[in-house]
């Protein structure tokens, strides 16, 4: 173990890995940091004696997102969707240790892996929308599957980032450290953790508390609307379903017509010509 290439180094702490990206000045994701990244990953998988993963960056702060550099060009292997794979996949328990900002492609890194620690100051978010682009790397299906759809949505459509306070409360991370990060993940993923983490493969079929409510709410929705077709085209309370022909819009344009007092033409004229008629001279008077 030692220097995995320029960017990311790798080094063991007993039964821990650590593998620490230095990219200043933000630790964005270019080509070399993500190849430094799954090399480094390939290695601790094969190593027996390595029993955890702690990812860290050094520097002011975590992965700030992808490298802005290589937008527009053609896509180099490994991409960020590769090396998530490979975090995801680990057969040994990944922990990112956050410092400063996860944004964007960073907080993708953290949410393929199995444990996430940050300090107190740690910033987390998705600001792509921001961009007028959208999360490229996962982030709208893993997020949810995190803290819940409702939180996951605003985040996404804000772009606005949430603090380490608010990032554990609703299950983001799953401590908030005092000192260092990577330390502290170390500590996470050693003793009795990795007793109880076992295989991370399975961590995946563990649905928190969160999913299972999540899974429920949309089970009785959709047993809801299957309920409204049986009973017709009405929602509930008795209102029109969205899709059925008086439609908001319907609505608010025959108030409006009611507001001014006229009568709604024929949607064929030639029908009612009696009517048409006496309607014009009407008008005309």
């Amino acid at each position: 173990m030692g220097n995995i290439n320029a960017s990311v180094d790798l080094r063991r702490d007993g039964e821990i890995a650590i593998i620490t990206a230095d990219n200043p000045p933000v630790n964005a994701l270019k080509h070399e940091v993500r190849a430094g990244l799954a090399d480094a990953l390939r290695q601790t998988g094969e190593d027996a004696a390595v029993k955890g993963v702690v990812i860290a960056c050094a520097g002011r702060t975590f992965f700030a997102g992808a490298d802005i550099t290589e937008f527009g060009k053609p896509p180099t292997e490994p991409s960020l969707h590769s090396v998530l794979d490979l975090i995801e996949s680990s057969p040994k328990p990944v922990v990112s240790a956050i410092h400063g900002t996860a944004l964007g492609g960073g907080l993708e890194v953290t949410l393929a892996c199995h444990y996430r620690v940050g300090v107190k100051s740690a910033r987390f978010g998705l600001p792509e929308v921001k961009l007028g682009i959208l999360p490229g790397a996962g982030g709208t299906q893993r997020l949810p599957r995190v803290v819940g759809p409702q939180k996951a949505l605003q985040m996404i459509v804000s772009g606005d980032p949430i603090g380490a306070d608010e990032a554990l409360r609703v299950g983001l991370i799953d401590e908030i450290v005092a000192g260092g990060a990577a330390a502290e993940g170390k500590a996470t993923t050693s003793g009795d953790d990795l007793a109880a983490a076992g295989d991370a493969a399975s961590l995946e079929l563990d649905l928190s508390v969160r999913d299972r409510a999540a899974v429920e709410q949309r089970e009785a929705a959709g047993e809801a609307r299957r309920g409204w077709r049986r009973r017709g085209r009405r929602g509930p309370r008795g209102r029109p379903r969205r899709g059925s022909r008086r439609t908001g819009a319907a609505r608010r344009g025959e108030r409006e017509r009611r507001a001014r007092g006229q009568r709604r033409q024929p949607l064929h004229p030639t029908a009612n010509a009696r009517e048409l008629v006496i309607h014009r001279q009407t008008a005309s008077t």
